[in-house]
């Protein structure tokens, strides 16, 4: 707890106590003067007045320095709180800053490795293709053993040639 605070509540309690002290002597003041005569009963309500009276501005002053301490309190926390929250603001939009840096780099960083592997790729590809171009079409004779024959000659579904063997 702050040092302000302890005093604010310091000096409600100090007012508190002195509202019960001037209700305690009003109610014993009140009593005596039951018992007295009328002269003496006005002379002690008098007395008792301003004694109630220097109490209760006495406690009026002590809740009035409370509360202007309590303002004075707000008052700095409110700067306090105001700083604070500028700083985290900041702090934030510094680190999405760096975040946003982080992927736009990195994604960049990427596109141009995957560029080169496909780039890569495709000169693979190329070169199968040419290669693949250098070989001639040969067509294969078959030799069957003795004993057995062709049953059969046609084209598959595709249009391949397909031979079926006894």
């Amino acid at each position: 707890m702050s040092q302000t605070q302890e005093e604010l509540f310091t000096l409600m309690a100090h007012a508190q106590d002195l509202q019960k002290h001037a209700a305690a002597l009003q109610q014993v003041a009140g009593d005596a003067l039951k018992k007295l005569p009328e002269g003496v009963k006005s002379a002690v309500n008098d007395s008792s007045r301003e004694l109630i009276t220097q109490a209760a501005e006495k406690a009026s002053r002590g809740i009035f320095d409370a509360s202007q301490g309590a303002l004075a309190a707000t008052v700095e926390l409110r700067g306090t709180l105001r700083n604070t929250w500028l700083i985290h603001a900041t702090t934030l939009v510094v680190f999405a800053c760096v975040v946003v840096a982080g992927l736009y780099f990195g994604t960049g960083w990427m596109i141009t490795k995957r560029t080169e592997e496909l780039k890569a790729i495709q000169d693979q590809i190329s070169a199968e293709e040419a290669r693949k171009a250098g070989f001639e079409l040969v067509e294969w004779g078959i030799v069957l053993p003795k004993g057995r024959e062709i049953e059969r000659t046609g084209r598959t579904n595709d249009g391949r040639a397909a031979v079926i063997f006894k």
